[in-house]
């Protein structure tokens, strides 16, 4: 049995059998072709080379029953885990590959918390604002059609999905900066691109758009037809149009706050207005985990034994569980994720509901240690989002934490950290 996790058959998965059923099963067909073919090729060559490896190839042979006992050694030990991260820290690997092809071919590919360079050192004819399309269930606003109803307009377009925690933390910078700026001609367009199936959800993305206060413009492009119209990359990202219709400012990620609100009052010709804005401050240089899915198609830093002793950003499942592509379920009570990381906050993408007990460093988590969605160490799921775990006040460090859910049915997405 063969089973693909590739980032390929994960696009198709999350992105293209949602928007089009019959482009779906077309392309599953064309990449099932294309595996078939590959496979095919390697037990073709692979058994030509076995055929002249003589005394090495012989089932019965002391080479091949050392062999299978130095295999069986490094399971039991869990070193041919620690050799297969070795051998992908080096930058070898086909997935690697396959994620840099769909990047080029313009696919949604997943937040990086190392954010892209971008030259912002001056307000530069980049490109004429593209058209709107493919967008759905404008919220806040009544449909806004064309870019062009919008010239004479100075408009910020800011593309992010809600559970994303880099998107999160810039948020409360664009909310304020159409407080500010609104009546001086600004228009902020919050176009809400999925990165995850239940962020297609409308009632997810109002309740979302409640939540974090936000009284701007909306709208969803679940198919990526304006993301795609763009050549955007990354969530979050934002582009500066002036009432030209021209593309004048792109920011990928997080920061250049003070330069992306500056570039805002140039185009609009009116003062800055300086106030301070209540969002988290992070200190990225101190954070050593990377984002980390938990689905097939992205999981990276796995260890299989869920009693091993784990290292620095490396995580495990222990009970039943059930994985595919995109995220892990529990299948039955009593189920639990452990991970080691280097941050303040531990953020969970999560789906389902009941509750959870956190334990940091072994013990239940506190008032000293926990996030804002645990309380006595408890976690309560109300629902897919992301969940803030654990909150060290701005303290960094290296912890481990365990999360042992109480119910079945829970869905786990990704770790993103603060």
């Amino acid at each position: 049995v063969f089973s693909s996790c590739s980032p390929t058959y994960f696009v198709i998965l999350a992105t293209v059998l949602p928007v089009s059923f019959a482009a779906g099963v077309f392309y599953l067909i064309i990449y099932g072709i294309g595996l078939a073919l590959m496979l095919g090729l390697i037990a073709f060559f692979g058994q030509k080379l076995t055929a002249r490896l003589g005394w090495a190839a012989d089932p019965h042979g002391l080479f091949k029953k050392a062999l299978g006992l130095l295999l069986r050694l490094a399971v039991i030990t869990g070193y041919e885990k620690k050799i297969e991260t070795a051998i992908l820290d080096t930058g070898f690997g086909v997935t690697k590959i396959e994620t840099k092809l769909l990047d080029d071919m313009n696919m949604p590919m997943p937040a990086q918390e190392t954010q892209q360079p971008t030259d912002s050192s001056s307000l530069l004819y980049l490109f004429e604002a593209p058209e709107f399309e493919g967008l759905t269930n404008w919220i806040n606003s009544p449909e806004i059609s064309s870019i062009k109803d919008l010239r004479g307009k100075v408009v910020l377009v800011d593309f992010w999905t809600y559970s994303c925690i880099n998107c999160i933390r810039t948020l409360p910078y664009i909310e304020a900066w159409h407080e500010k700026y609104a009546k001086d001609g600004l228009v902020v367009i919050g176009i809400h691109a999925p990165e995850f199936q239940f962020e297609q959800k409308l009632e997810n993305v109002q309740k979302a758009v409640k939540e974090y206060g936000l009284t701007y413009p909306v709208v969803q492009d679940n198919d990526f037809k304006t993301w795609r119209a763009y050549g955007n990359h990354y969530w979050p990202a934002k582009y500066l149009i002036d009432q030209n219709g021209v593309v004048r400012y792109v920011h990928y990620g997080e920061g250049e706050y003070e330069e992306t609100e500056a570039y805002i009052a140039e185009l609009l010709n009116t003062d800055m207005v300086v106030s301070d804005v209540n969002a988290p401050k992070v200190d990225f240089q101190k954070i050593g985990t990377p984002e980390t899915y938990i689905g097939l198609a992205r999981r990276s830093n796995f260890v299989q034994d869920p009693e091993a002793d784990l290292s620095n950003s490396q995580w495990t499942l222990k009970g039943d569980w059930e994985a595919n592509s995109e995220k892990a379920t529990t299948t039955r009570p009593g189920a639990s994720i452990r991970m080691k990381f280097t941050a303040s906050k531990a953020n969970l993408v999560i789906g389902g509901s009941g509750t959870a007990t956190v334990k940091i460093d072994g013990q239940t988590a506190t008032a000293e240690n926990e996030g804002a969605d645990v309380a006595d160490g408890i976690l309560t799921l109300d629902g897919e989002r992301l969940y803030e775990l654990t909150d060290f006040k701005g303290e960094y460090g290296t912890h481990e934490i365990e999360i042992i859910f109480n119910e079945a049915d829970v869905e786990l997405f990704a770790w993103t950290f603060g």
